[in-house]
């Protein structure tokens, strides 16, 4: 709010451009951000057969979900929901490989409304 308003007083008394007086607005960026997600990787017990070998999509969407939902699963339990995502598109998309954006979408609301019916 502070720097929108120093930029329209900026442009006020100024002949510079409003692109010229963002540029003067000092900006400082974090060296880094460490987040505490959860992590497995999406062969849990090193076995890089499938179906782990292509659910990818499935473990970064439930990584990222885990973080999002404040949940620690186990590795089991982790294990179970690639599974059932698995499972899942393989009834509605017809492989579980290789999904685009939107099925992956789609594929998450379904496991966060838990609406898998298998």
């Amino acid at each position: 709010m502070v720097k929108m308003i120093i930029l329209i007083i900026g442009m006020l008394f100024s002949s510079a451009t409003p692109i010229d007086l963002i540029l003067e607005i000092p900006i400082s960026f974090p060296i880094g951000i460490n987040l505490e997600v959860p992590f497995f990787p999406q062969a849990p017990d090193g076995d890089w057969s499938q179906p782990w070998q292509d659910s990818c999509e499935e473990a970064a969407v439930l990584l990222a979900y885990y973080y999002a939902t404040d949940k620690s699963p186990t590795k089991d339990e982790f294990k179970n929901d690639i599974s059932t995502l698995v499972d899942w598109q393989n009834k509605n998309f017809g492989s579980y490989k290789d999904t685009n954006i939107e099925q992956t979408t789609e594929m998450l609301k379904a496991f966060e409304t838990r609406n898998l019916p298998t």
